[in-house]
């Protein structure tokens, strides 16, 4: 009896847990089907193509938005006809096959947006909705993965991801390449945001919905008229947001770390993502520390063309058995008035102007090495790099590089000075 009351209990979970799978952990394709079904004919493949030899070298994804013809897509998807607008064009091709040439009207290059402009009339388009969901709702992303056909993908609503200074939405669901530019949607089909990119396995990101419809009132204003000197129109979306990073910043105290026996900035922000290392083994000549610091996100302005990033790192140097002045020989060879790996190259920046000179920062004296450099298409707008050296110990001491991506001079000085501000000898 025992045996058979066990049994029947086992046979009961088994079906009670084939049960709870099927109502909660299976993708409801049925209503995957309908967003589809509701959403296919105003969702097209976006292509880039070359003015010499009418092929395209750029695919992407993008949807109708409104009446009036406007349609939507990732600024990354189209930038080469923003930079480059004489070698390319824009087209889309329809759900049934059609292809339309498309007008590039404005772009926002800090939340990766584009807003083009269809030439055709009445046709199908789809609902903006500028609200949030409680975490874990069900929502879908449709494009054109990999030039395979149009896709709808199925997964859950995040949330905000917070810790970035690029607000994006974080989905539970696969995007592909391809899939960039194409809508993301409620359970009623209404567009919540914009596919942008990837971060490995089950894990992708949409631009909020509602810098769109930032974007799309900027259009109307200016009664559809498209922007003329896109340099111009980028420059100045990229000075004000790093502006505004850059006063936030300075606005939070800093949180400090010890390196050797130096305080330095550390995770100075919730956007910065930090690591640490010590190696003090017995055989060696060296005790060393290191540590290095960067915001996480890059803003995209041209496929060799990245910015909007800080990053700092920290390298203690400790001697152990050996003379001062084989300290200052290998202690100085870390000393580099810029990195050798450069972030940009040199068809899109001017070379560097260096700046060097001993600096006295809380007691203790340094050598710092300045340099910048401005992009070619984007005036006033620089790279700056900062290397700082310890000097007033013999036998021990600390390298710092510090590099800004995408800010104006004036700021650069702003943040460097505050940096140096923070940094102090504990002995001293």
């Amino acid at each position: 009896m025992g045996r058979l009351l066990t049994s029947s209990l086992r046979s009961i979970l088994i079906c009670f847990v084939f049960l709870y799978s099927i109502s909660f952990c299976s993708p409801r394709s049925g209503k995957a089907e309908t967003v589809y079904h509701h959403s296919k004919n105003a969702v097209y493949q976006i292509r880039v193509i070359d003015s010499s030899t009418k092929e395209k070298v750029v695919i992407g994804s993008g949807f109708r938005f409104s009446s009036d013809g406007y349609i939507a897509t990732n600024y990354h998807v189209v930038s080469k006809v923003v930079l480059h607008p004489d070698r390319y064009s824009i087209e889309c091709i329809h759900e049934d096959g059609r292809k339309e040439e498309l007008a590039l009207i404005d772009t926002n290059v800090v939340h990766d947006l584009a807003i083009l402009k269809s030439s055709l009339g009445e046709i199908s388009y789809l609902k903006l909705l500028g609200t949030f969901m409680p975490k874990g709702k069900r929502i879908y992303s449709m494009g054109n993965p990999r030039d395979l056909g149009m896709t709808i993908v199925e997964g859950n609503y995040n949330g905000l991801i917070e810790e970035s200074m690029y607000k994006k939405i974080l989905f539970s669901g696969a995007l592909n390449p391809g899939m960039s530019g194409g809508p993301a949607f409620d359970v009623d089909g209404n567009v919540i945001g914009i596919n942008v990119s990837t971060y490995g396995q089950q894990l992708s990101f949409f631009v909020p919905v509602n810098y769109l419809q930032t974007l799309y009132q900027d259009i109307l204003k200016r009664k559809g008229l498209a922007v003329k000197d896109w340099n111009k129109r980028i420059l100045a979306q990229v000075i004000k947001h790093q502006e505004q990073q850059i006063n936030e910043l300075l606005s939070k105290e800093w949180n400090t770390v010890i390196i050797g026996e130096i305080e330095v900035p550390g995770q100075i922000d919730k956007i910065f993502k930090c690591w640490a290392e010590t190696e003090d083994k017995d055989d060696s000549n060296f005790k060393r520390s290191y540590y290095y610091g960067s915001s996480r996100d890059l803003l995209y302005l041209d496929k060799d063309l990245l910015t909007g990033r800080i990053e700092f790192s920290y390298l203690w140097f400790e001697g152990k058995k050996i003379s001062s002045l084989h300290f200052y020989n290998i202690f100085s060879r870390f000393f580099q008035p810029y990195k050798k790996i450069f972030h940009s190259k040199k068809k899109d920046v001017n070379n560097f102007k260096t700046k060097q000179s001993f600096v006295r920062i809380n007691g203790s004296d340094w050598k710092i090495s300045f340099s910048t450099r401005e992009y070619k298409k984007f005036k006033n707008l620089y790279e700056v790099y900062v290397t700082m050296a310890s000097v007033s110990e013999k036998k021990k001491g600390i390298n710092i590089h510090l590099s800004l991506l995408g800010v104006s001079e004036i700021n650069a000085v702003r943040f460097v000075e505050r940096f140096m501000e923070t940094i102090s000898w504990q002995n001293s």
